[in-house]
């Protein structure tokens, strides 16, 4: 047990970190590099910033159409989420009309894994530096 407990450590001592850079630079390449195909749909959201949070892309298959490439982003809204927490998803399928949909479980979820991250990266790389460090007294100052 005592094995599988330093592996699982040793495999979130770089995983949160790099959830936390990940989400970072997607949000900066949501800025610098925005979804043209959003566009249209976050102009409706007049006096909003949308931050981008999310990205996703992949093939489904329609029983109809065989297989379909979706995309998607996924954006907070700015200063709105402060009156309803809510994540919005923009999803286009195959080249069509992209289509808007929100989710308040999303957003709640996505808000615990960040916050999840960087608890989970500062206690197992800050924290015990400045326990090592240990308390300074007013003489050492």
């Amino acid at each position: 047990m005592g094995r599988l407990r330093a592996g699982i450590a040793r495999v979130l001592a770089y995983a949160l970190p790099a959830y936390v850079v990940m989400a970072l630079t997607i949000m900066v390449h949501g800025a610098v590099a925005p979804w043209a195909a959003a566009q249209p749909l976050l102009d409706r959201h007049a006096g909003q910033t949308a931050l981008q949070v999310g990205i996703g892309s992949g093939l489904r298959k329609s029983p109809t159409r065989g297989l379909e490439a979706v995309k998607s982003r996924y954006y907070v809204l700015l200063p709105a989420v402060l009156d309803e927490p809510a994540l919005l998803r923009i999803t286009q399928v195959d080249g069509a009309a992209p289509v808007e949909t929100r989710t308040r479980a999303g957003f709640f979820l996505l808000l615990a894994a960040l916050l999840g991250a960087l608890v989970g990266s500062w206690w197992i790389w800050v924290r015990p530096v400045l326990h090592a460090a240990g308390p300074r007294s007013r003489d050492d100052a």
